[in-house]
């Protein structure tokens, strides 16, 4: 099994083996007296734990003395108590130092890589099966002392590599993340978009977004954050609007190599994983550039919503919502006192218009519906060029206009001044361009 002398040997997992007074009931390390460094012949692998080298009965579980890269032939007598100790405990306690994690990480790294490419059928060992089992091993491991960044980054990515030598197949059940987790794009998700690419089948905005956070291409405006809901809400409509089930993007020439680079000093280069032919899709740029086309649209439509969060923060309060928003988003709107505002201004404007094209109402009504602040004798019954404003767009949404409208000359509503409402017809949601000036609301 790999380059390994006949004294030493797999505890397979699950499989007890005692080492000094220490009973180690879950396998998955490798003992024996003489274990090669997998690239390195003249060097003992760092993962071999030697039952003939000394073993304190005090263990030491302080980082002192332990080296970034542990070998267990290296480290001193007390530190090998702690981590045989550690073994035995189950290899969760979070207090010992990252080195024992990483040690034992070392032989689950050459069992992959090593082992297995030189197994054969006479070696009666179900691969598939005991992968299975080291995948969920360093899941157990992520979860417990992936907090710290090296190690969880260690662990990401063979996790990722384990996955793609499992079954290709199965990774068609991964879900792609709106959330950035690490610095590039996991292995497996590469492959995913290389299998879909090469099948010609569509990639999905949840898959498409996810190749783009892991890019060095991200530019995204502070409205994609602070209306992050929104945001997400308008760019997957008007995705799907342009590209239905998903772009279909063209296999290019390039072939997908992935690459691990394990931590063991025991390897001396990256190791190249099987994928079979398939195209690295991620070296290409048209599909990001035409997302961040879509990206840019959605911002900007949301710029001046986002710019009243930014100066007023979010107060709950609907209006700026209807008037501030795209069509599609006011549909969507999820709190259930903006839907009740909007439902209720929307009737009471049906009702008042009725069967005319046009009517004239009091001015003082309309604003109390649209500001219950109105109603208070410290408020003047008129408001300002940006709330006018805002007004105005707000009706729009709904499908009505009224004059005289003060983003073409009129004068801000009074209380005391009569408004001809009408309906928008089929210019409904056509909101003229806003000046400078108009614009003052946010």
């Amino acid at each position: 099994m790999g380059k390994r002398s006949p004294s030493a040997r797999w505890i397979p997992p699950g499989q007890m083996v005692e080492i000094k007074g220490h009973v180690i009931p879950g396998g998955m390390v490798y003992v024996g007296q003489g274990l090669k460094s997998s690239h390195m012949v003249h060097q003992t692998d760092p993962c071999l734990i030697n039952p003939n080298l000394n073993v304190s009965s005090r263990p030491y579980y302080e980082e002192y003395g332990l080296s970034y890269h542990p070998t267990y032939s290296r480290i001193t007598p007390q530190h090998r108590g702690a981590y045989l100790k550690w073994l035995a405990e189950g290899r969760r306690d979070r207090s010992v130092p990252i080195g024992y994690v990483c040690l034992f990480f070392y032989g689950l790294e050459r069992r992959v890589l090593t082992d297995y490419p030189a197994l054969s059928s006479k070696d009666d060992v179900d691969i598939a099966a005991e992968l299975a089992q080291i995948v969920t091993e360093v899941e157990g491991l992520f979860k417990t002392y992936g907090y710290t960044s090296s190690f969880g980054n260690y662990a990401s990515k063979f996790l990722s590599m384990c996955r793609i030598l499992q079954d290709p197949e199965s990774l068609a059940d991964l879900e792609p993340s709106w959330e950035r987790k690490g610095w590039e794009l996991p292995l497996e998700f590469k492959v995913v978009l290389g299998r879909k690419v090469a099948a010609g089948q569509p990639i999905s905005l949840d898959w498409l977004w996810n190749w783009y956070i892991h890019s060095d291409r991200v530019q995204l405006k502070t409205a994609a954050s602070r209306c992050e809901t929104e945001f997400r809400t308008l760019l997957k409509a008007q995705y799907q609007q342009q590209y239905g089930e998903g772009m279909v993007i063209k296999p290019n020439k390039r072939k997908l190599e992935v690459r691990y680079y394990p931590v063991s000093s025991g390897f001396s280069t990256g190791v190249t994983v099987d994928v079979r032919n398939m195209p690295d899709v991620t070296c290409l740029s048209s599909p990001l550039n035409r997302l961040q086309a879509l990206i840019n649209q959605c911002v900007d439509v949301l710029d001046p919503y986002s710019r009243w969060l930014g100066r007023y923060g979010d107060k709950s309060d609907p209006k700026p919502k209807l008037a501030l928003l795209p069509l599609e988003l006011i549909e969507a709107v999820e709190d259930k006192g903006s839907r009740d505002y909007i439902r209720f201004l929307r009737c009471w404007l049906l009702k008042v218009l009725g069967t005319e094209k046009r009517v004239v109402v009091n001015g003082k009504q309309l604003l109390m519906l649209w500001d219950a602040a109105m109603e208070s004798p410290d408020r003047h019954e008129k408001v300002t060029k940006g709330e006018s404003t805002l007004l105005i767009q707000g009706l729009e949404k709904l499908g009505f206009g009224i004059e005289p409208d003060v983003r073409f000359g009129g004068r801000p509503l009074r209380g005391d001044s009569a408004v001809v409402l009408f309906a928008l017809g089929d210019s409904i949601g056509a909101v003229p361009a806003r000046s400078s000036e108009s614009s003052e609301h946010y």
